[in-house]
């Protein structure tokens, strides 16, 4: 069976270095050098317009809340160590108001 390596992809991987859009939801445009706010702000909007990134990030949060391996890399690694805590919390939050409605 031969397989195409142009579709596997490691998604314990979460590499912010600039230019691999689209294959890297992570990756700002090549060459731009935005901040920490402004790197948030991109993945925001490409959170609302790109379901590769929302299934993406939500395996990320997997593994941050059972404790499974994966890495941040690249220019922007401590901007997406908060969103990944980020999308954590609001995940409980919105379980914990799942479970609670289960009680009613």
């Amino acid at each position: 069976m031969v397989t195409n390596p142009t579709l596997i992809v490691d998604t314990t991987l979460v590499d912010t270095s600039p230019g691999g859009y689209p294959s890297n939801p992570f990756a700002p445009p090549a060459g731009w050098e935005g901040d920490a706010e402004a790197y948030v702000q991109l993945m925001r909007e490409r959170f609302q317009r790109d379901p590769w990134l929302r299934q993406w990030l939500g395996m990320v949060a997997f593994y941050h809340r059972n404790g499974r391996p994966y890495r941040v890399v690249g220019p922007w690694r401590e901007a997406m160590v908060g969103i990944i805590a980020a999308v954590c919390r609001r995940l409980e939050r919105s379980r914990v108001e799942e479970d609670a409605s289960i009680d009613e």
